[in-house]
C-alpha cells in the first residue's frame, strides 16, 4: 500500500476507515455493558468481581497505548492499526468463551491492550493529515459519527443478552473486528514516515521524559484521564444504578444510554461551528465547564433523593457535551507540544487519560454500596479535576501558543 498523497485533498476514504475502526473499539464496552447486572448471577461472582471486567480492561488499553504509540512513530500507522485490530478480534473470541469471572477478566485486560492501537494510530493519522482547525473540525465529525456506537450497542447488546446470552455480544464483536481489520488491510494507506530511531531506549527516555516534565502538556494529559475517569466511572456503575435502583429493564437500559450520547453528538456540532471564532483554546473552556456543572447535577440529584432515570440522562448528558467539546480540542492542543514522535505522545496522552478511566471505573467499584452515591461523586471529581487541568494549562505558567489562546 502506497502512501497517502498530501498534495490532494483527503476524501472520505480514510475517515470512514478510521471510524470503523474506533467504533469497533468502543463496542467492546457499550455492548457488553447491561450484562454487568446479570453477571454476578451468571458466573457465580460478585459485583466488584464483574466491574473489574471494566476496569482492568480500561488498564490494558490504557498501558499499552505505551508500546503501541512509539511502534506507530518506529514501523509507521498502518502496521499498528493492523495488527491490533487482528490481536483485537482474538481476544474477542476469547472473551466469548470464557466460563469463569477470571477467564473473562483477563480475556477483557488483553482485549483492552489490542483495542488501544486503534486509538492512538487514529489520533495520529488525523494529525498527520489536518491542521489544528482542520483537526478539530475532523474530531467534531468523527466524534459524532462514533457517538452512534455508544447510542445504539447497549440497546443491541441488551435485546441479545436476553434473547440469546452474554456471550453472543462477544461473538458479534469477533466478526465485526475481523471485517474491519480486512478493510484496513485493502485500503487504509500509510500517513506517517517510520523513524528507525524512534524504539531506542535513550530516545523514548528523553522523549516520555521530556513530555511528562512540561506543565502544559501534563495538564492536557490530567484533563483528558478526568474526562475519562467520569465517563467510564459512570458507565460502569450506571448499569446499576438504573436496573437496580431504578428498575429500568435491562432489554431497556440502552435507550436511557442512548438518549445522553444525543448531547455528545450535539456538543460535537456546538464545537465545530465554534472553533473557528474561539480556537481550540475557547472549545476546551467550554467543555471543561460543562463537566463540572454535569457532576454538580449529580450530586445535587443524589443529595436531593432525586435521581429517577430521565434526572440521570440529564446529568450524564451535560457531562458528556462538555466531553465532546474536550476530546475535540484537548489532544490537538496537547500534540502541539511535540513537534517530533507524535505517535510518542498520544501514546503518553492516551495512556495517562485510560488510566484515568480505569481509576474511574475502580474507584466506583470499590465505593459500591448500592446507593447512586459513587456515580455522583465520579462525575463530580471529573468535572473538578477537568477544570483544575484546564487552569494549569491556561495559567501564564502553562499558556498555550498564541494562535490558541483564545477563550
Amino acid at each position: 500500500m502506497t502512501a497517502v498523497d498530501r498534495s490532494k485533498p483527503v476524501g472520505w476514504l480514510i475517515p470512514t476507515l478510521l471510524i470503523l475502526a474506533s467504533s469497533t473499539s468502543v463496542m467492546s464496552t457499550d455492548l457488553y455493558a447491561p450484562t454487568l447486572p446479570d453477571l454476578p448471577g451468571l458466573l457465580d461472582t460478585t459485583p466488584t468481581m464483574v466491574k473489574l471486567t471494566m476496569s482492568l480492561n480500561l488498564a490494558g488499553f490504557g498501558l499499552a497505548q505505551l508500546i503501541h504509540g512509539p511502534l506507530a512513530d518506529r514501523f509507521g500507522r498502518r502496521p499498528v492499526i493492523i495488527g491490533g485490530l487482528g490481536s483485537f478480534t482474538l481476544f474477542s473470541a476469547l472473551c466469548a468463551m470464557a466460563g469463569s469471572i477470571e477467564m473473562l477478566i483477563g480475556a477483557r485486560a488483553l482485549q483492552g491492550m489490542a483495542a488501544c492501537a486503534q486509538s492512538v494510530v487514529v489520533m495520529v493519522v488525523i494529525r498527520d493529515l489536518w491542521d489544528d482547525k482542520g483537526a478539530v473540525r475532523m474530531l467534531a465529525i468523527y466524534g459524532m459519527a462514533i457517538s452512534l456506537t455508544p447510542a445504539l450497542a447497549p440497546t443491541v447488546g441488551g435485546l441479545i443478552h436476553v434473547w440469546i446470552g452474554w456471550q453472543a455480544n462477544f461473538w458479534l464483536l469477533t466478526i465485526a473486528a475481523a471485517t474491519v481489520t480486512a478493510l484496513i488491510i485493502r485500503f487504509l494507506p500509510e500517513t506517517g514516515t517510520p523513524n528507525p530511531g524512534a524504539l531506542k531506549p535513550m530516545t523514548l527516555l528523553r522523549t516520555y521524559g521530556g513530555l511528562l516534565g512540561n506543565v502544559k502538556f501534563t495538564a492536557h494529559t490530567v484533563i483528558g484521564g478526568a474526562t475519562l475517569g467520569g465517563l467510564f466511572g459512570f458507565i460502569t456503575s450506571a448499569p446499576f444504578v438504573m436496573v437496580d435502583i431504578e428498575g429500568v429493564p435491562i432489554a431497556y437500559y440502552g435507550f436511557y444510554q442512548a438518549s445522553s450520547v444525543l448531547f455528545y453528538a450535539v456538543g460535537n456540532v456546538f464545537a465545530a461551528k465554534r472553533v473557528d471564532t474561539v480556537g481550540a483554546g475557547g472549545i476546551l473552556k467550554v467543555g471543561v465547564a460543562a463537566q463540572l456543572l454535569g457532576g454538580l447535577m449529580a450530586v445535587a440529584m443524589v443529595y436531593g433523593e432525586a435521581h429517577r432515570p430521565f434526572a440521570v440522562v440529564a446529568c450524564m448528558g451535560t457531562f458528556v457535551f462538555g466531553m465532546a467539546h474536550v476530546f475535540t480540542s484537548n489532544q490537538v492542543l496537547a500534540l502541539n507540544l511535540a513537534p517530533g514522535g507524535t505517535g510518542t505522545a498520544a501514546a503518553l496522552l492516551g495512556s495517562i487519560g485510560m488510566g484515568g478511566a480505569a481509576l474511574g471505573g475502580f474507584f466506583v467499584a470499590v465505593t459500591h454500596d448500592g446507593s447512586a452515591w459513587p456515580l455522583a461523586w465520579v462525575l463530580f471529581l471529573g468535572g473538578a479535576i477537568s477544570v483544575a487541568g484546564y487552569a494549569i494549562a491556561r495559567s501564564p505558567a502553562g499558556s498555550s501558543p498564541p494562535e490558541e489562546a483564545s477563550g
